[in-house]
């Protein structure tokens, strides 16, 4: 099982998808999240960082955002983002 994001991808914002595979109760949070229609979403700025947002199609505010500063961290910050998503969430 694999968590999907909507990539933004420079230099035009084109959409695609792409993947990370992530600990199994993350993945399982993600999955439960996006079956209520939340939506997790990622692109690199200009500056090079990664943003990162959970959230629903039809609402201006993110349930979760997340700034990656450097690739290697990326599982990290995207478990984050789920937990702090989940966490918003259920509030």
């Amino acid at each position: 099982m694999t968590v999907k994001f909507v990539r933004f991808s420079l230099p035009n914002g084109k959409r695609d998808t792409v993947e990370f595979s992530l600990e199994p109760e993350i993945e399982q949070m993600a999955h439960d999240l996006q079956n209520e229609g939340v939506i997790f979403d990622i692109e690199t700025l200009m500056t090079g960082v990664i943003s990162m947002t959970a959230g629903f199609d039809d609402s201006d505010e993110p349930l979760a955002h997340e700034l990656c500063f450097t690739r290697p961290n990326i599982k990290a910050v995207i478990t984050n983002l789920v937990t702090k998503a989940r966490a918003t969430w259920e509030d």
